[in-house]
C-alpha cells in the first residue's frame, strides 16, 4: 500500500510520469493481474487463497525456490533498469520501453502458462 502510495504521489508531484512506477512494478502487476483475469475466466472464487501465481507455478514445476527468486529479482531489476533508462529518453522511446516491459512479462507468463499445461497433460496421459 505504502508503495502505491508513493508511486502516486511521485506522479502527483511531478517527479516521475504515471507509467514510471507501472513499468518498475511490472512483474508484480502482471502476475497479479494475469493469475486474477485467469481465475474468474475459470469461474473460481479470486479471493480466496490459492497458489496460482507463476512464481509459485514456477516450483511446482521443479524450480528451486533459490533459482525461482533469483529469476525473479533478475525480471525486476530489469524493469527497474528500464524503467530508470527511460526516464531520460523522447517519449516514443518511454512507449517502447514500456510497450517492450509489458511485452517481455507478458512472454514470459505465456512460458509459463506453456510449460504448466505440457506439465498437465503429462499428468493426464500418465494416470
Amino acid at each position: 500500500m505504502l508503495t502505491k502510495a508513493l508511486s502516486l504521489a511521485g506522479w502527483r508531484d511531478g517527479d516521475w510520469p504515471f507509467w514510471f512506477p507501472v513499468l518498475v512494478f511490472a512483474p508484480f502487476i502482471v502476475d497479479a493481474s494475469l493469475t486474477l483475469v485467469k481465475r474468474m475466466v475459470a469461474g473460481e472464487h479470486f479471493w480466496r487463497a490459492h497458489n496460482k501465481h507463476y512464481y509459485q507455478c514456477l516450483v511446482r514445476l521443479g524450480w528451486s525456490h533459490r533459482g525461482t527468486a533469483l529469476a525473479e529479482y533478475a525480471l525486476m531489476l530489469a524493469c527497474g533498469v528500464a524503467a530508470l533508462w527511460s526516464l531520460r529518453q523522447p517519449l516514443y522511446l518511454q512507449l517502447i520501453a514500456v510497450l517492450g516491459v509489458i511485452a517481455l512479462n507478458a512472454a514470459l507468463a505465456l512460458l509459463v502458462d506453456s510449460a504448466w499445461r505440457r506439465r498437465e497433460d503429462h499428468h493426464i496421459e500418465s494416470a
